[in-house]
């Protein structure tokens, strides 16, 4: 007697599950935090051939866009000290003093175009106790220096144009804050996608057992209706 096993095909509905497992897997894998924007990494002055203190260097991890490139640096009077506008060499910033600057610290506020296209912006302060030394300390600042703002020549801004800088950053502020509560987290994205899996899994699981159930089924149906036949033939046999 010959056994013939039946095994369920691959049917159009399980290829079909599998391609959206694919898919569901990809869209996870982009679900990831979005690149971090550059970073100051290094900063020191330029000297020239005599050990005067010439400009100061700005180095970050990437090369930054040179649009939007400005450094403001003061000194305790709140004179700007700059000579002519920063010189950007891929990473490298470099921005120009005015001559026989006094011992003193200065204060020096950046901001620069990252290279994903964001603003990053930062301060510290320069010490100068001799024309080729120096000592940077870091200066947190939580507001866009009022500096970058359009005023006067000398780089002052008056109270109202203050004013409307903080309102306007309340507002976009506000902005940010609506935006972030619209979206979806990265990890909300993550579980959904998880959850999508699972069930596409499980979609696919019950769509392969019910063939099987099936398939044992119409076996199971097909055993009866051969013994039945066999019954009535050795009846009419008699």
């Amino acid at each position: 007697m010959n056994t013939t096993t039946i095994r369920p095909r691959r049917t159009r509905a399980a290829v079909l599950g599998l391609a959206a497992l694919a898919m569901l897997g990809l869209s996870l894998g982009l679900a990831s935090p979005a690149l971090a924007h550059d970073e100051l990494v290094d900063r020191g002055v330029v000297a020239t051939d005599d050990g005067r203190v010439d400009g100061i260097r700005l180095t970050f991890n990437n090369s930054i866009i040179e649009v939007g490139t400005e450094i403001v640096i003061t000194s305790s009077d709140g004179a700007d000290v700059t000579d002519g506008a920063p010189e950007v060499s891929g990473p490298d910033v470099v921005q120009p003093l005015a001559a026989e600057l006094p011992e003193g610290d200065y204060d020096v506020a950046w901001r620069v175009v990252s290279s994903d296209g964001h603003p990053i912006e930062g301060a510290f302060v320069l010490q100068l106790t001799e024309p080729s030394a120096w000592q940077a300390e870091e200066a947190a600042i939580v507001e866009p220096d009022s500096r970058f703002e359009d005023g006067s020549e000398d780089g002052s801004v008056d109270e109202h144009d203050a004013a409307d800088h903080d309102h306007d950053h309340d507002a976009d502020s506000g902005s940010a804050a609506a935006g972030d509560e619209g979206g979806l987290s990265t990890g909300a994205i993550a579980a959904i996608s998880i959850g999508a899996v699972l069930v596409a899994g499980g979609a696919l699981a019950a769509v392969l057992v019910g063939r099987r159930r099936r398939a044992a089924g119409m076996r199971a149906a097909g055993t009866a209706d051969g013994s039945s036949t066999a019954s009535s033939d050795e009846e009419d046999r008699a």
